[in-house]
């Protein structure tokens, strides 16, 4: 009876971990302007085989804007939710 009691929750710690993961995922991609159904889509059916390529890439591209905040990719000259200069432009 105590075998299944661990068990229990062991796959009850292990769900919960997995709803976490797939949460931030979601939220993550969306603070970065990347497609959130998309990477939530991946990593539901990739689990942590996704998680390193998704952190790589969610940022070597990208740069914040210094006016609004929002990110967008660093080959730009402005960001296109404000307008304002790219100072960081990749060159």
């Amino acid at each position: 009876m105590e075998f299944i009691a661990v068990v229990a929750i062991v796959l009850l710690a292990i769900v919960i971990s997995y709803s976490y993961f797939i949460f931030w995922i979601y939220k993550d991609s969306q603070k970065y302007g990347e497609d959130p159904l998309a990477w939530t889509f991946l990593a539901s059916f990739l689990f942590i085989g996704v998680l390193p390529f998704y952190l790589n890439s969610r940022t070597n591209n990208k740069v914040s804007c210094s006016r609004c905040e929002k990110w967008f990719p660093k080959l730009l000259k402005e960001c296109p939710h404000c307008g304002g200069k790219n100072d960081q432009r990749a060159k």
